[in-house]
């Protein structure tokens, strides 16, 4: 991804880059979506069943000041802190770059990043701000929800082209 921004900065292009933040993003997953998707790209149905069985009837209880709370059931999320927890995150927002038009997308475990790389800081934005809207109406569709707070955007660009102002605006919804 940065050897893409090196690339696009020695053409003299600005990069606009995105660092996408999704809220509990392993907490949100939602169950049937997670096996329509994996019933999408080829599982069986003894595999389906199998990680149905993983991710139903999960209990959660809460310890407080020396007690624990009554255990509830889980209807959503999957286990962080497992081996099959991140694959399963994975798999679960894996076509989300299949759905930009203007940029292209990274992904590490929770983290995305979308970046496009221009003539103009103005183009930039509007590539951006484009797909900006798609990743929302997708985070919608897919039920997990973005931290705009912790949402960044940053331009990329050598010293001799950097404006005077950041330049870069971006709204959702």
């Amino acid at each position: 991804m940065t050897d893409q921004w090196l690339n696009a900065m020695d053409n003299g292009r600005f990069v606009g880059v995105l660092f996408l933040d999704f809220s509990a993003a392993f907490y949100l997953v939602d169950h049937e979506i997670i096996l329509t998707k994996l019933m999408h790209y080829g599982f069986k149905e003894v595999a389906l069943n199998w990680v149905q069985s993983y991710l139903t009837d999960r209990k959660q209880s809460t310890y407080i000041n020396g007690s624990f709370s009554s255990p509830n059931v889980l209807n959503c999320g999957i286990p962080q802190g497992s081996c099959l927890g991140p694959l399963l995150y994975l798999i679960y927002t894996n076509d989300l770059p299949y759905a930009l038009v203007e940029t292209q997308a990274t992904i590490f475990a929770d983290d995305t990043t979308i970046y496009a790389a221009r003539q103009s800081v103005q183009q930039v934005q509007q590539a951006l701000q484009g797909d900006l809207e798609i990743i929302r109406k997708w985070v919608c569709q897919n039920k997990l929800a973005l931290n705009t707070k912790k949402t960044k955007v940053m331009l990329v660009c050598s010293s001799r082209k950097r404006p005077k102002q950041h330049g870069i605006q971006l709204s959702m919804g």
